[in-house]
């Protein structure tokens, strides 16, 4: 019995031990955190490229949500009423995808929308983004040079975001690469997005996520998304058979 409870003893000395250690491990971070302040994690999170996605998703949700709350504040609207768009991203592709290479027509000026899902920055004055929508992706080539002004153009890069949408007014181009681009006169941010899109080498993969969250599951995965996109095709040819045969639906 007297051995029995001296491995007790010894073994509880350890979990104690332990959880000390964990306890000291963790005030630490805590204070780091503290003495660094929110003004180093505002930095990181206006970094450049993949430095958004080093964030913790708390902690980045409550950056964005405080840049909205200071965007209201001022005269600018992070969510404007309306943005008007003349040319759908479809259209645009359709339009001008037989440019030449590095060629840009400064004189046709055209509005667009859609979601940022990817950025690369490409110096100071230079910013690659991904924008989509209607499952069609088109490059937008944020140039400071074509923008209507140094500083507009660095206080928009500042706030841009993967997951915003935002609406672009510019002009057709397409790279030395040859990719098919819009260059921005202006861009207008219509809705920040608060939460961090998951990252996009990785995907969305987890079923629990991807059911309970299906609209980003739509949003990440365009193979899910064109499942949807044939399914609703299909019911709805479906439904205009049997109207021209006379049918009636009926839910039952």
């Amino acid at each position: 019995m007297a051995d029995s409870a001296e491995t007790l003893s010894k073994n509880e000395l350890k979990r104690r031990l332990k959880a000390e250690r964990q306890a000291q491990k963790k005030a630490e971070k805590q204070s780091t955190q503290a003495a660094s302040g929110d003004g180093k994690n505002e930095a990181k999170a206006k970094g450049k490229g993949q430095e958004d996605e080093e964030i913790d998703a708390t902690e980045y949700f409550k950056l964005r949500s405080k840049a909205v709350a200071a965007l209201k504040e001022t005269a600018e609207q992070p969510y404007p009423h309306k943005f008007h768009v003349d040319i759908s991203l479809t259209e645009f592709i359709e339009k001008f995808s037989n440019l030449n290479t590095g060629q840009t027509l400064e004189d046709v000026v055209v509005t667009v929308a859609g979601r940022i899902h990817a950025k690369r920055p490409y110096g100071a004055k230079l910013n690659f983004y991904d924008l989509r929508g209607e499952s069609k992706k088109l490059q937008v080539m944020a140039n400071a040079k074509f923008y209507e002004s140094i500083e507009a153009y660095n206080t928009m890069i500042d706030k841009l975001r993967r997951g915003d949408i935002i609406g672009i007014k510019g002009m057709p181009a397409k790279t030395q690469t040859g990719e098919l681009s819009i260059v921005p006169k202006t861009i207008t941010l219509l809705s920040p997005c608060l939460r961090q899109l998951p990252h996009l080498y990785y995907g969305l993969k987890d079923k629990e996520t991807r059911y309970r969250q299906r609209y980003l599951d739509l949003m990440i995965n365009e193979s899910v998304r064109d499942i949807f996109i044939t399914r609703s095709k299909i019911i709805n040819y479906l439904r205009r058979f049997f109207d021209e045969m006379g049918f009636l639906e009926v839910l039952t």
